[in-house]
């Protein structure tokens, strides 16, 4: 019996991305005018142990994109984190084609976090 809910003895995989993940937050992103209509950068800073990674999910329709928004990087990407202030931020660029939300996982250990919409 291998990853069974204790309660409901089903299976413990679902296939369902709007559902919460433990030990994660998520940044609603939409679709805006005007000139940047489907183009945002944030800046995301963490601080915690390196040794514990940090990736961002794009839940949606888009994708994530250079500073140029021209190259598809896609839509989960790994997140430069310090144990040191001055080297946690994270320049992130990302193209939506409708209103998404970026998921940060693993930054349950984090003693220090930032978020700005640049």
């Amino acid at each position: 019996m291998a990853n069974n809910c204790l309660v409901t003895k089903l299976k413990g995989v679902v296939d369902n991305d709007n559902l919460p993940v433990l030990g994660s937050f998520r940044i609603n992103c939409q679709v805006g005018s005007g000139t940047y209509v489907n183009k945002a950068r944030f800046d995301i800073g963490i601080q915690q142990d390196p040794s514990k990674p940090v990736t961002a999910v794009l839940v949606g329709s888009g994708y994530f994109t250079d500073s140029t928004f021209t190259q598809n990087l896609g839509k989960e990407i790994n997140l430069n984190i310090s144990a040191s202030l001055a080297d946690m931020y994270n320049f992130v660029y990302i193209y939506l084609a409708a209103d998404s939300f970026i998921e940060i996982r693993g930054a349950e250990y984090s003693s220090k976090m930032s978020l700005a919409l640049v």
